[in-house]
């Protein structure tokens, strides 16, 4: 119940304090985008872009300014292990360093 995606029947779900049982479809995305990341088990990372790029994206499209986005994105790479591998792509990474490359774009 906590990805959003269902509406209990009963109860209450409090994410950072905010009842997500009472909101419309509307709030709810607004919530699942602001609140909430997803991994899922294949990770759908974009094969033309670099591990740097795929986790900028999501910054980018958020509103951050390209070299905020950069900053951002190699402190999360580097908090994941993965400092070294910035500028290799998706088939160049493992599966495990994919899945890490993923928990950036959260």
């Amino acid at each position: 119940m906590i990805d959003i995606l269902d509406t209990p029947t009963k109860g209450t779900i409090l994410i950072d304090g905010q009842d997500i049982t009472s909101m419309d479809d509307r709030q709810r995305s607004s919530a699942r985008n602001e609140l909430l990341g997803f991994i899922f088990q294949y990770h759908h990372l974009l094969p033309d872009f670099t591990a740097l790029e795929n986790v900028m994206m999501p910054l980018l499209i958020a509103g951050k300014k390209k070299d905020e986005a950069t900053r951002e994105a190699e402190k999360l790479l580097n908090e994941v292990g993965l400092k070294d591998r910035l500028h290799h792509f998706p088939d160049q990474l493992s599966g495990r360093q994919n899945q890490r490359v993923a928990v950036g774009t959260c």
